[in-house]
């Protein structure tokens, strides 16, 4: 037999699972659920248990159904929207294996009714997973690195002809001082102070191996802004940061846009044509951003930048002529 306490709690947990603003339970139908249970109740007793959970803040709505009571909770801790949002946001994490995505999305289902379940379960948007199953002890790691202020460390591998994993620098261990985790292009980055290169440096997390978080304090970086330094980037890749001129189409100031933010300097040269001040990180990353355009998108200075872009270019086509 339920006591008090438990069988308010069980009203409400039935409550909402099968309610919400648009499905409603019936007097009669809370009645033979509770009678299920071993439980026999009047009426009486259980307008008292809803009015219990209303004093209590649960935001139930009564109404009438010919001559018998519905309820229904029409509030939640968590609405369909947000909860659409985080599940969505699951979808889209690089640091979740599949399987530990698809565990978090049954959690957040559990915050819903039986029928916005439904609408969770339709996918808004389908983002392929990392095939790593341990990526998620990495991201672990590093951040309980940020947290304790300390540095870390791994190998980095990349892969061979064999699709084969190779140590970079023959299996060498780096060292590094974390300072925050990016994703950028369906990829999870680590940015952090390197010990070897005494700078700030980025690694894929996905091709991080064998990582310890060290007793070692990290590398104090005080002027190290993250947010900064992301829009800085292009396509998280470590180079040397330029101020850069490109001469670009109308149609390109939303990509100018999406990648270097609308405080970008930028200045109307002719009724089709505008000049893009940015500052990059120059690499060969950088130039794959900028030959994508085809020409819509133009590399005019500073001179020694242009060389470099045209002796890539110039490279590729003696390997294409071989």
């Amino acid at each position: 037999m339920m006591t008090n306490k438990t069988r308010i709690l069980f009203l409400e947990k039935y409550l909402l699972e099968h309610t919400d603003d648009l499905h409603a339970v019936g007097i009669q139908e809370l009645l033979q659920v509770f009678e299920e249970q071993g439980e026999k109740l009047n009426r009486d007793t259980l307008r008292n248990d809803i009015e219990t959970l209303m004093d209590m803040g649960r935001d139930i709505r009564i109404s009438r159904k010919g001559k018998f009571l519905q309820f229904r909770i029409v509030s939640r801790e968590l609405s369909l929207k947000e909860l659409r949002d985080l599940t969505d946001a699951v979808s889209c994490a690089q640091f979740l294996t599949g399987s530990r995505a698809k565990a978090l999305k049954k959690k957040l289902e559990g915050f819903a009714s039986l029928y916005q379940r439904e609408a969770l379960r339709f996918k808004r948007i389908v983002s392929v997973q990392p095939d790593r199953d341990d990526l998620d002890k990495i991201v672990e790691s590093v951040q309980e690195a940020m947290e304790k202020n300390r540095r870390i460390a791994f190998r980095y591998f990349e892969y061979n002809g064999y699709k084969q994993r190779v140590s970079r620098h023959g299996g060498g261990v780096y060292t590094v001082s974390p300072y925050g985790m990016a994703q950028k292009e369906d990829k999870l980055y680590m940015v952090a102070f390197s010990d070897s290169r005494q700078k700030i440096v980025n690694f894929r997390m996905d091709r991080m191996d064998q990582v310890r978080v060290l007793r070692d304090a990290a590398e104090p970086y005080p002027s190290f802004d993250l947010d900064d330094y992301l829009v800085s980037m292009i396509k998280m890749y470590s180079g040397k940061d330029r101020q850069i001129e490109l001469l670009c189409d109308d149609s390109m100031m939303k990509h100018i846009i999406d990648r270097f933010g609308r405080d970008t300097e930028t200045y109307k040269i002719s009724e089709t044509r505008f000049l893009a001040r940015v500052v990059a990180q120059i690499s060969p990353i950088f130039f794959g951003w900028v030959f994508q355009f085809a020409g819509q998108i133009r590399i005019v200075g500073p001179a020694d930048v242009l060389a470099a872009y045209r002796d890539m270019l110039q490279a590729s086509i003696r390997m294409i002529r071989e």
